[in-house]
């Protein structure tokens, strides 16, 4: 099979407040101490799973990630909702598996 290549575009999560310290921490350190060199990039992984969510149909591999913006998302006054923050990153490359295959 030819390799494709892909532009990668910029990786953008919406996760709740509760869970972003380590999203909080990264941005203080990448971005605002200017710790932004490669050891100090993430990589990620998404993983499709089937129904039954015992077999992984597609897994997504980031690697390269850096973060440049966290923005917590505005709360609506008297809202009961969960807060929320955006956090976007560059991504260099991604990589598609299909199944279990690594």
């Amino acid at each position: 099979m030819d390799k494709v290549n892909l532009e990668t575009s910029n990786l953008v999560i919406t996760l709740s407040e509760a869970y972003a310290d380590p999203f909080f921490k990264w941005h203080e350190s990448f971005v605002v101490n200017g710790k932004n060199e490669l050891d100090h990039e993430k990589t990620g992984r998404l993983q499709y799973l089937s129904p039954d969510l015992k077999s992984v149909l597609i897994t997504v591999d980031f690697t390269g990630l850096g973060i440049f913006k966290l923005t917590p998302e505005k709360v609506e006054a008297g809202s009961e909702n969960i807060r929320r923050v955006k956090a976007e990153m560059y991504c260099e490359d991604i990589k598609f598996r299909y199944g279990d295959v690594l």
